[in-house]
C-alpha cells in the first residue's frame, strides 16, 4: 500500500551483483591515483546520478515527488502495480541504473576522504622532516663555532 509519493530512485530494493561492485572499485582504485580524474568521474557520477533520479521520478510520478523519502517494499510494489508492462520495466531499470549509480558515487566519496586523509599525512610527515631539518641546521650551526676549539684540545691531548 502507498502511503503517498516517494523518492521512486531509491525504490530497487535488490542488493546489487558483487561483478558490479568490484567493477566500481577497481574503477574508484584507478581514478584515485590520479586525483584530477578522481574529482572528474565525481562530477559525472554525480550528474548521472541526478539524472537518474529526475528520469525514476518522471516515470513513476510525473515530475519531482513532495517528499524525497526512502520507500517500502510495498510501496515499490503498489508503485509498480499501477504501470503497465513497458512503463514497469522502464521504471525498474531506471531504478536499478539509480541504485548502481548511488553505489559508484559512495565509492568515489570514499576513495575523496581516503585520498584527502593520506594527502593530510604526508604533509603532516613533510611539514615533521622540514622541522627537523631546519632544527639540524641550527644545530650545526651552533656546534660549528665549538668544533675548531674541541680539535685543539683533542689535539693537544694526543
Amino acid at each position: 500500500m502507498m502511503s503517498g509519493q516517494f523518492d521512486a530512485s531509491l525504490g530497487y530494493l535488490d542488493a546489487l551483483s558483487a561483478d558490479l561492485l568490484a567493477d566500481q572499485q577497481a574503477k574508484v582504485e584507478h581514478w584515485a591515483l590520479m586525483p584530477a580524474a578522481l574529482a572528474n568521474a565525481k562530477l559525472h557520477a554525480v550528474n548521472e546520478m541526478n539524472r537518474l533520479v529526475n528520469l525514476c521520478n518522471r516515470l513513476a510520478w510525473g515530475g519531482a515527488p513532495a517528499e524525497m523519502r526512502r520507500p517500502s517494499a510495498d510501496e515499490v510494489a503498489a508503485l509498480l502495480q499501477t504501470k503497465n508492462a513497458e512503463e514497469c520495466d522502464a521504471l525498474l531499470k531506471a531504478m536499478r541504473s539509480a541504485a548502481e549509480q548511488r553505489s559508484l558515487v559512495a565509492r568515489i566519496e570514499d576513495a575523496e576522504r581516503r585520498v584527502a586523509e593520506r594527502s593530510a599525512a604526508e604533509e603532516a610527515a613533510r611539514a615533521a622532516a622540514e622541522a627537523e631539518a631546519a632544527e639540524r641546521a641550527e644545530f650545526e650551526a651552533f656546534d660549528a663555532a665549538g668544533k675548531e676549539a674541541r680539535f685543539q684540545a683533542w689535539r693537544a691531548a694526543r
